[in-house]
């Protein structure tokens, strides 16, 4: 049978592609698809079918000759059309294509024979515990077995699409049918999986079910025939069990509590400063009990201290009466750390991860439900709102999420109620950018950059042109100290008027952002400078202008750039609609159960690698994947020995930038103790590295500041020394509050090894507090040298790239941030020499 022949041919790629819809317009997609890997070269027939149905590229009779790039004396006038404005946009899936029962199984026909003679097709094998002697006989079965079942399906397929009525086919409810494969394989490539590996998946996922009902064959008699294990045991019925762990077609059915309560889903969705938080958090509040999941601990701590202080106030009374404050008394749980205001707190606010699926509560509130689209950490949000146990849950989120949270609704069986909300302040374009002047930054402004070495030169550029100064928030700096530097910019008095910062403003603070402009409208990922998403643009832009930070809150928050080019591009992102999010990522979770089943000795990569090429789910939901998983499983196949399933599932969760080389070495460390010995020392984890001797001189300077009544000539001569001693000074205070919270998120989850949680606690707080004090110390440092200079010549550098510059203070933004952006080798060194002044 030639397979060929149902399926169409790509005129561009020469590739054929499984079909879609019509049968008589296999050409009905716009070129090839990016989410289907092409069969090529599936026979010889094939390529002659190509060739004969797929005219070559070139001319044609009919087709008019297209001028070249040689012709640069015709009169042929060359235009180039204007490609229509996109972004990225990495958290929504594309649509998956509609796939026909009878072409599936054409296709799972042809790709037997391939899976069972792979090579690494037996080693998996081997991996699920059967020896090696069975294996080429229980292949060699499948493949009949296969063939015949898939045969029988094609043939009842046919009848029906001839009129022949519907026929008999020898199948279970397990057994490959029409729905499962259609289902699958649409799943399938809805997580961006090519056709090869959603057909492995499958195929594997079938003979896990198949062959755990087999017994063994004598050479030279006939296979006996099925058992059921049920009565009888197969020597391979644990293969039922390994089959069960890969199918997640049912995500729900593994939060047995949450199904055993009629729920209620209220959505609060709404563009941001649109009160739809706000509104869920006065539910909770009233509620008996109740649990907050945030994004961030930021977020968490937040919304502890406002209900334990009363600072959540009842919407207005009817009669037109100021509501009541609702004080109630909440505990705080996070990664790193537990804040018990009372053992009997009826109210929990905690982060998304560290949510309790098996305690009752009569109000839950998840918050930014649309983050169950992102790759690396949806799966939290997945799993909150099919396992929270609550009679009321609140989610709140943007309005391109509301389809999937509804269709999950209906599939768990709850009750569905939606409100929408509208921004409660205008938000406008601004009709001008600064055209590239920093002396057009005024009080109340927030500059967003996205590498840290220009948010400290921008920093240093807007005090020098306009006296105004300056609080800086990025990525890097503990959530504490972030939050500190936020009241610093919101209180009037403190002299903080304007805000440098890294899309990390874009969720976790509230800040009274008059004006929010973009220095860039890119960002570097890893690899390369990428256009910032329409969501991220709104949701940055849309901090401008928060209702009840400002005097006035009927004026307009705006938002523009600081170069001219970026205006119209900006203008664009804020008037589009957002892309629906499709899919709700699942994390997978069973690599503990699963290594129980496997041969004794399987390393945990290899584990992981085998859950996400076989775990099967079906739609909506599809994997998580972290981009910076080969990184972590590198890390462990490395460093980690003798540790149990649950033990290694810690150790690959690690909340540490394992990239960098410094941080990756301390994790090391503590990683090796934690195999090793019985007891993990946190100082002994920072061997090698410059952490704790920055620490050490930082803190001596902060002591000697402390205790003596320091002129102005000896604070410069300190804060000068502070940036020369050591280039990444802030840096290494940075990451080694990274090390120490990654200790406590251990000690939190088997506090016998990690037993220093005390100690950790407080090298923590004092990394905060140095920080802090190294921020202020700088910032005065460049106030006084502000003051002195009276002030700034014109040829003043510009991180931008704009006007000239002396070639030793051109700062082009470094690939060498990742995640928010942050460039972790430079910021000291270019606060040192824009220190010195620009030299003509």
């Amino acid at each position: 049978m030639n397979i060929t022949r149902a399926l169409p041919i790509c005129n561009s790629c020469r590739s054929t592609f499984l079909r879609l819809p019509s049968h008589h317009a296999p050409l009905s997609f716009p070129g090839p698809l990016r989410t289907l890997t092409p069969l090529r070269s599936v026979s010889s027939s094939a390529q002659k079918l190509r060739n004969r149905v797929a005219p070559k590229k070139g001319l044609t009779k009919s087709s008019p000759k297209t001028p070249s790039r040689s012709d640069k004396h015709s009169n042929v006038t060359h235009r180039r059309e204007r490609q229509p404005f996109r972004h990225a946009e990495p958290s929504v899936a594309r649509q998956p294509p509609d796939i026909r029962p009878l072409e599936t199984y054409r296709l799972f026909m042809a790709h037997v024979p391939v899976w069972v003679r792979n090579p690494t097709t037996k080693k998996k094998i081997e991996l699920f515990g059967v020896k090696s002697n069975h294996i080429g006989d229980l292949l060699s079965r499948y493949e009949r077995f296969a063939k015949d079942e898939i045969s029988a399906l094609i043939k009842a397929e046919q009848g029906k699409q001839n009129g022949g009525g519907k026929l008999e086919v020898a199948s279970n409810e397990d057994h490959w049918s029409s729905m499962l494969l259609q289902a699958q394989l649409t799943a399938s490539f809805s997580s961006n999986l090519s056709l090869k590996d959603a057909l492995e998946k499958l195929i594997t996922f079938r003979f896990l079910d198949w062959a755990s009902h087999q017994l063994p064959s004598k050479p030279g008699q006939p296979p006996p025939p099925p058992v059921d294990n049920i009565v009888s045991f197969s020597p391979f019925s644990h293969l039922a069990e390994i089959r069960k762990i890969f199918d997640l077609r049912r995500p729900m059915d593994n939060f047995i509590e949450a199904r055993s309560v009629r729920r209620k889903i209220i959505m609060h969705v709404g563009p941001t400063n649109s009160g739809k938080t706000y509104n869920a958090l006065v539910a909770l509040a009233r509620a008996k009990t109740g649990i907050y999941a945030g994004p961030l601990r930021l977020l968490a701590h937040e919304v502890w201290e406002r209900l334990n202080k009363g600072l959540i106030v009842a919407p207005p009374n009817p009669d037109g009466t100021p509501g009541k404050s609702l004080k109630r008394e909440c505990n705080m749980r996070t990664g790193e750390e537990s804040r018990i205001v009372s053992p009997t707190a009826p109210l929990l606010s905690a982060t998304v991860e560290m949510v309790s699926y098996t305690e009752k509560y009569d109000v839950a509130v998840i918050d930014e439900i649309q983050m169950l689209g992102d790759p690396a950490r949806g799966g939290a949000w997945t799993n909150a709102l099919l396992g929270i146990r609550a009679n009321e849950l609140h989610v709140c989120g943007e309005t391109t999420v509301v389809d999937l949270v509804k269709s999950i609704a209906a599939d768990l069986g709850d009750e569905f109620e939606l409100h929408e909300y509208k921004r409660l302040t205008p938000l406008e374009v601004s009709k001008s950018s600064l055209n590239g002047d920093w002396k057009s930054v005024r009080k109340g402004d927030c500059v967003v950059a996205f590498s840290r070495s220009n948010i400290f030169a921008i920093k240093r550029l807007i005090e020098s042109s306009t006296g105004l100064r300056c609080a800086v928030v990025y990525g890097g700096l503990p959530p504490e100290v972030r939050s500190e530097q936020a009241a610093l910019f919101n209180d009037p008095d403190s002299g903080y008027d304007v805000m440098v910062a890294s899309d990390a403003i874009g969720m976790g603070l509230n800040l009274k952002i008059k004006r929010v402009i973009f220095h860039t409208l890119e960002k570097f990922n890893g690899v390369n400078n990428i256009s910032l998403s329409v969501s991220a643009i709104k949701q940055i832009g849309g901090r401008a202008g928060r209702f009840g930070l400002h005097e006035d809150n009927t004026s307009a928050g705006q938002v523009t750039t600081f170069r001219p080019l970026d205006l119209a591009k900006l203008r664009r992102s804020m008037l589009v609609n957002t892309p629906n999010i499709t899919r709700a990522n699942v994390e997978p979770s069973q690599h503990i159960n699963l290594k129980s089943l496997l041969v004794k000795g399987t390393p945990f990569p290899v584990i992981h690698r085998l859950v996400n090429q076989l775990t099967v789910l079906n739609r909506p939901y599809a994997l998580s994947h972290d981009p910076d998983i080969e990184h972590n499983l590198s890390f462990m196949k490395q460093n980690t020995r003798n540790l149990l399933p649950e033990e290694d599932y810690l150790v690959y969760r690690l909340p540490v930038p394992l990239k960098d080389s410094y941080i990756r070495l301390a994790a090391a460390n503590m990683v090796r103790q934690f195999s090793n010995n019985v007891s993990v020392d946190l100082f002994k984890s920072f061997d090698g590295t410059p952490f704790l001797s920055t620490l050490e001189r930082i803190r001596a300077i902060r002591q000697d500041f402390q205790e003596k009544n320091w002129t102005q000539r000896k604070k410069q001569a300190v804060a000068n020394d502070l940036l020369s001693m050591d280039s990444n000074a802030l840096w290494a205070l940075e990451s080694c509050h990274r090390i120490s919270s990654a200790y406590l998120w251990m000690a939190n989850r088997s506090p016998p090894a990690f037993y220093q949680y005390d100690r950790a606690l407080e090298t923590k707080t004092e990394l905060e507090e140095i920080l802090q004090f190294c921020l202020d110390l700088i910032a005065e440092l460049l106030a006084d040298k502000r003051r002195k200079r009276g002030q700034v010549r014109s040829n003043a550098p510009q991180p931008d790239g704009l006007g000239e510059k002396p070639k030793d203070e051109y700062f082009w933004e470094e690939a060498s941030g990742v995640g928010d952006g942050i460039d972790l080798s430079r910021s000291e060194e270019i606060l040192e020499l824009l220190s010195k002044g620009a030299k003509a």
